[in-house]
Order: C-alpha cells, then structure tokens, then sequence
C-alpha cells in the first residue's frame, strides 16, 4: 500500500501507471495510495480536462487508447477473472435462465461459456449477447448504449427488467464492503443493476479481490441480497471473516 500525500504527486503517479499498464481501474488505484475512490475519480477528472487521459466507465485509458467497437479491453480479462468466469460459468449452465450484466468479470464468465447449453439468457451487453448467441438462447436489453461498456442504460432498460424473473443474475461491482454492500460509482448503472437484483431469484456477484475497498458513489445491493459471491483468494482474512457473519457463499478461486 503507497501513501501519496500531496494531489500532484498522486496524480503523477497515476499518469506512470497508466502508461506503464496501459488502462487502470479506480478500485485498484485507490487501495494502492490508501486513499478513496471518490478522491481519485476527481483525479482522473482533473487529469482528463488537462488532456493527459481518457476516462472510461471505471477508470481510465491513455489518449492514443480507445475501446474497440465490441468494448474488448487491451489485453483481455485478467488469469483472476478468468478463474471467476470458469466457477461462475459451471454453475450457470444446467438450464433455466440468467441475467447477465455488462462489465469486465461479468464478460469472464460469459467467454467461460464455450459450448452450447439449454439455458437462456439475457444481458444488457452487447459484448456478452455476442458471444452467447453462439451457444444459446439470448435475449438483447435495449436502451441507452453506455460508450465504454457497451452495456444499456436508462428507463428504457429498466422498463424491460420489470417483466422479468430470471432465475440468476450475476453481477459486478465497482466496489464492494461487507458492511456497505456493493457500489457503482455511474448512478445510471447503479439503477439497471438495482433493478436487476431486485428481478432475481437468486444473485451472483463476481469480482476481483481488488475490488473490496472503499465504497464508490451509488449503493445497489446489500451482502445479505447476494446468494453465490465469487472472488480472488487473496482475499484478507479480516474480509473474509466480515463476510463469513452473512448467509452468502463465497467462493475463492
């Protein structure tokens, strides 16, 4: 963990990162200088208006860096994520029907999913409807096109969830607290996710590990709505122990 304490500093630090990683993730940036992610979501802000970055749903990319057209990130998901798609994928297709959510780790589990299956599914991403229309019935939610996640937004969407009872939706999360719940820092999202949780019968959140930090802007779910969290097994144990207090299962992979 790296204390920065003066804003320039910090900020010049996060520019060496960027371009040494080529994108970073605020959760991340924020629990490596101990600081919150509001503090570096104004950072990033600052930074984008002094032409440095490109800000992105979640973090931020370099100038010269934009997402493709179906919202791949550079390099693709993370070797933690993928293990996250891998759990989540075998416990999403033996049928029935499931919510999928646009997002980096959601999008994991979606590329986990390589041969067909009878279950249905319906997203909100345009990457995830993608690739499952390959492999089963999937239904597209239309709406408002966020540019950075390809994911849809907006009445439109939420209109749509209403009719809905799938049997899971799985999730992620800008950030995640075992007191606080889980957070998005875009309030728009953070309404199509509470909606989502609320349509469900039964809720998966996948994130990293990096990801338990510092609550982000909008609230939308508490730990005890969530069924099935899976995440990185790096996880401390003082989160573990946090998370142990609610009937959730968790699994570390």
């Amino acid at each position: 963990m790296e204390t920065i304490a003066l804003p320039e500093e910090r900020r010049q630090h996060i520019l060496t990162r960027l371009n040494t990683d080529g994108r970073i993730e605020v959760p991340e940036i924020a629990k490596q200088f101990d600081t919150s992610v509001e503090t570096i979501r104004k950072d990033l802000i600052e930074l984008e208006k002094r032409g440095l970055l490109k800000r992105v749903h979640g973090g931020a990319l370099p100038l010269n860096q934009h997402p493709s057209p179906l919202g791949d990130q550079s390099d693709g998901p993370t070797d933690t994520q993928r293990r996250i798609g891998v759990a989540a994928a075998a416990r999403l297709t033996n049928g029935g029907s499931v919510l999928i959510d646009a997002g980096t780790t959601t999008q994991a589990v979606v590329e986990a999913i390589k041969t067909p299956t009878d279950t249905v599914f319906i997203t909100n991403s345009l990457r995830a409807a993608a690739h499952l229309a390959s492999v089963a019935t999937t239904h597209f939610l239309g709406g408002v096109i966020n540019a950075a996640t390809l994911g849809t937004h907006g009445a439109k969407t939420v209109d749509q969830l209403y009719a809905l009872r799938p049997d899971w939706v799985v999730l992620g999360a800008d950030a995640i607290d075992p007191d606080y719940g889980c957070s998005s820092s875009d309030p728009e999202i953070a309404e199509v996710k509470r909606n989502m949780v609320s349509q469900a019968t039964q809720v998966m959140v996948v994130v990293e590990g990096s990801k338990f930090t510092t609550p982000a802007l909008v609230h939308f779910a508490p730990i005890d709505h969530v069924d099935v969290l899976i995440t990185s097994k790096d996880l401390p144990q003082d989160v573990r122990d946090a998370l142990a207090e609610y009937d959730c299962e968790v699994i570390y992979t």
